[in-house]
């Protein structure tokens, strides 16, 4: 994740860009990992930066501020930020690498309001403060073979686990040859104004337009992350089409035999229900509704684990 330059150069550039937001503010680093971004901020004129993350790389990253000289300026705290002991409304920045695949798994968003909603001061900053997530259609054989495979395995019926294949995402790089629809816009997240309740579950509709003829196989997602307040805005994209992040792109296969065809400037509706599973927070249930003139509705379910 260090190594994923569009990520950690984006966060540095817009910090030290835009010192006149962290000149001696305090920051509330959320999931904080080995603190790169609390001294980055600490770099920008930071005044003090809490940095909360509940696990053992709270050892490491003690050592890495240390080793930079910003024991003075970082404090780190090893827990959830549901449970950090810190006064109301005490922050003037939130700062956080929240962001999984599909944008929303692991959750980590809804610590972020909580912490905004809790620590926040009165006009302060939630960073990055917007997120859009996309969607786009592409053409692919490779999981249908891989699927099919299991018709007929070593001389036994295994469909059952071509079943549970085919209901499971792809996360991958996406050629871009193979996109064959527009590329539109499932939701938007402003983390200034996002209500808790709209962390965990939404619904939307959609309309993906064949840029060619061709069959379509997957729906493609990918988001862009960004820092658009202060006198230099900046942001990165995990699309396709741009430079590679650790993210890659999450891929949901149709389940529907052969695939949608269609030609150049066709249109397929979508539907998108998306929540978290029950019984564990981390992970999401997704709900695809296709439908298409001239094959009717299908319904698609996947799990992100």
């Amino acid at each position: 994740m260090l190594l994923d330059a569009p990520r950690t150069k984006t966060y540095r550039s817009y910090i030290l860009s835009n010192p006149e937001i962290f000149k001696d503010a305090t920051v509330l680093d959320v999931g904080s990992g080995t603190c790169i971004l609390s001294m980055f901020c600490v770099m920008a004129g930071a005044k003090k930066v809490i940095a909360v993350d509940n696990s053992r790389i709270c050892d490491l990253a003690r050592n890495l501020v240390k080793d930079n000289g910003m024991s003075d300026k970082i404090e780190i705290c090893q827990c959830k930020v549901e449970d950090l002991k810190l006064e109301e409304n005490s922050v003037d920045i939130i700062i956080s690498e929240w962001m999984g695949y599909f944008l929303l798994y692991e959750n980590m968003l809804k610590s972020v309001i909580y912490a905004r909603d809790r620590f926040l001061k009165q006009g302060g900053y939630v960073f990055p403060n917007r997120c859009v997530l996309y969607a786009f259609g592409f053409e692919s054989e490779g999981r249908d073979r891989e699927c099919g495979m299991w018709d007929d395995f070593e001389g036994l019926n295994f469909k059952r686990l071509g079943k549970m294949y085919s209901e499971e995402p792809e996360i991958d790089f996406v050629e871009v040859e193979k996109i064959c629809t527009s590329c539109e816009t499932i939701k938007r997240f402003d983390l200034m104004t996002l209500k808790m309740d709209q962390v965990s579950s939404f619904t939307a509709r959609m309309k993906l337009s064949f840029s060619r003829a061709s069959v379509l196989k997957a729906i493609g997602t990918y988001f862009e992350v960004g820092f658009t307040i202060g006198p230099k805005p900046i942001g990165f994209s995990t699309a396709p089409f741009v430079a590679q992040t650790h993210w890659k792109q999450t891929n949901f296969y149709l389940q529907k035999e052969g695939g949608i065809e269609g030609v150049k400037d066709d249109e397929v509706e979508f539907c998108w229900d998306v929540g978290v599973c029950e019984g564990n927070e981390r992970d999401f249930e997704v709900n695809i509704e296709c439908r298409w003139k001239e094959s009717g509705s299908y319904s698609y379910k996947y799990v992100i684990n």
